[in-house]
């Protein structure tokens, strides 16, 4: 039998370094935690987190992946598997991604620079609770597991799940403000291919402009 107490670890950060930094450093300061699996890009990280075969108890979301949003992973997981506790993590200020994680379904978010709140969070969340984050005067509160997938599963996932993942990457960057090229750049494609991208998903979802594919997309994350 495995033991009860144990803190099965799922990590998902581009950094490979920091990812396993993170990971013996929770095993060394928590040693009932282990490793479950390990990811690199939020597309791995959605296929093994929808995978019932990769159990884990907590799964640590960097919230600047180079693939796709952090935030963007936290909803698509979580919209998906409502077991799974998910703690956003950033080398940034908090302030930049609180409240895009906690929209996107994580149960708290912590830098990963602060070790000590990084260790109580990650028993805090594996154990079912949440946080709340003093951000700009602003508390922000994060929902349980139960809370944020059924708000999420509310959302119109059936035209959604129309677009492909890159087009989904391609609407949240534009959705951010950030213009066709700068988005190439980041996807590693040329601007045609952007434009390409966001004309499916205008299509898809049956709308006639760039200003409603905006707040068709800023409505959906605030249902």
């Amino acid at each position: 039998m495995g033991n009860p107490n144990e803190i099965r670890l799922a990590i998902v950060d581009n950094d490979d370094f920091v990812l396993m930094g993170l990971a013996a450093f929770l095993s060394r300061h928590l040693p009932n935690v282990r490793l479950a699996w390990k990811a690199n890009t939020g597309t791995d990280a959605l296929e093994y987190a929808t995978d019932p075969a990769n159990e884990a108890d907590i799964l640590l979301v960097d919230m600047s992946l180079e693939d796709m949003p952090g935030d963007m992973v936290c909803r698509e997981i979580r919209s998906r598997n409502r077991m799974l506790p998910l703690l956003a993590v950033t080398s940034f200020s908090l302030t930049r991604y609180a409240r895009r994680a906690a929209e996107g379904g994580a149960q708290g978010i912590v830098s990963k620079a602060d070790f000590p709140v990084l260790c109580k969070a990650v028993k805090l969340v594996s154990d079912g609770h949440t946080l709340c984050v003093r951000v700009g005067g602003e508390t922000i509160g994060f929902e349980d597991v139960d809370a944020a997938y059924h708000r999420l599963v509310r959302l119109p996932v059936n035209r959604i799940e129309r677009l492909s993942e890159r087009e989904k990457y391609a609407m949240e960057l534009y959705s951010q403000s950030y213009k066709p090229t700068q988005i190439a750049r980041m996807m590693d494609v040329s601007a045609g291919t952007v434009k390409t991208y966001l004309d499916r998903a205008q299509n898809k979802l049956h709308l006639t402009s760039r200003a409603e594919l905006i707040a068709y997309w800023w409505r959906r994350e605030r249902c």
